[in-house]
């Protein structure tokens, strides 16, 4: 018998081998296909078990909608020492963008620090106490004011009347924005008391004729009264307070993965993350109180922990060394130690 020739042989093998390569390939791909498919199924459903939305759309009070001379004149407002009582201190002074638009301190130093080698002007948390005869730090951190124009009301959707402050003691950040120059150990000081402040800040920007001008581009229907009537200037508490809070409203970011997420990208997040988030809402419970928009229910609720900080002092703040948190502003004491539940973003 004459042998096969050797190019036959291997050509035989090739194909067989060809073949065999080819049946498993198929089954793989099969496979992946299903495995991919029932993943792709999951990661699309779970946004409809856990509910899970993003924030749409910034609430606009209808008084104040976001016109660019009215945010720029906040954002001066807001990096502008001149409202705090020594004249030393601004807004950003605790919330400033290198730090996510806090100070990353523990518990903030207001108007009693400042940065070694720096000075008062200094931020962020090389900020320390220097002054031996005012050494008051705030018994809370300073809250980022990233989103914070889209909080809201307990268990609500975000409104341009959100609550504000870990201890919720204001409605929407027109509010806020009057709050802190009162406060004797972020802004204001020992140079005027709580409730001449207001008028004080008001008075020391009408002394500056460019704020006037600017003032009058944000504000045209104020401006419009103020030349009817001169002594209706047009800086005063409402338009003080909403040049601010025009900025502040801006601050937004709702761009992160796990948004790409919720509007409808399956592949947004990746493994590890898109595993984070079911242990997020489902065995670890954390989507109890962080959900919404805004990853937070802003209820106020008791931690049951120890106050970590020197509380309300007696020296200054007329307080007894404690925090008592929201019952501080309602007197109720149910409110006792509760602090609005903080959002993830």
């Amino acid at each position: 018998m004459t042998a096969p020739r050797r190019d036959t042989v291997l050509s035989a093998n090739g194909r067989a081998l060809f073949v065999l390569l080819s049946a498993l390939m198929v089954l793989s791909i099969a496979g992946c296909s299903d495995d991919g498919d029932e993943d792709l199924v999951q990661r699309e459903d779970l946004r409809a078990a856990f509910d899970l939305r993003t924030v749409s759309a910034v609430p606009y009070p209808p008084d104040n909608p976001p016109i660019a001379e009215r945010v720029e004149l906040g954002r001066l407002l807001f990096f502008d020492p001149i409202l705090s009582g020594p004249d030393n201190i601004s807004c950003g002074t605790c919330h400033h963008p290198a730090f996510a638009w806090a100070d990353g301190s523990e518990f903030s130093v207001g108007m009693s620090g400042e940065v070694p080698g720096i000075g008062p002007t200094g931020v962020g948390p090389e900020r320390v106490l220097t002054d031996p005869f005012n050494f008051i730090t705030t018994p809370r951190n300073s809250p980022t004011c990233i989103n914070s124009g889209c909080s809201s009301q307990p268990d609500g959707e975000p409104h341009y009347l959100g609550t504000q402050f870990w201890d919720g003691r204001a409605d929407g950040l027109e509010e806020q924005a009057k709050l802190p120059i009162e406060s004797f150990d972020e802004m204001r000081g020992f140079d005027y008391v709580a409730r001449d402040a207001m008028e004080r800040v008001l008075e020391d920007l009408q002394g500056i004729p460019e704020y006037t001008q600017l003032f009058r581009g944000a504000f045209p229907e104020e401006a419009a009264e103020m030349d009817a009537f001169p002594e209706r200037h047009v800086i005063r508490e409402d338009t003080y307070a909403r040049a601010i809070a025009a900025y502040e409203r801006e601050l937004i970011s709702v761009n992160s993965p796990y948004d790409t997420y919720v509007r409808g990208d399956d592949w947004a997040l990746v493994e590890d993350q898109f595993e984070g988030m079911r242990l997020f809402f489902e065995k670890a419970q954390c989507g109890s109180c962080h959900h919404g928009p805004m990853l937070s229910s802003y209820e106020y609720a008791v931690t049951g922990v120890a106050q970590a900080g020197p509380g309300r002092d007696p020296a200054v703040r007329g307080g007894d060394g404690k925090d008592w948190g929201r019952e501080e502003h309602t007197d109720d004491p149910f409110d006792e130690y509760a602090f609005r539940v903080p959002t993830l973003r």
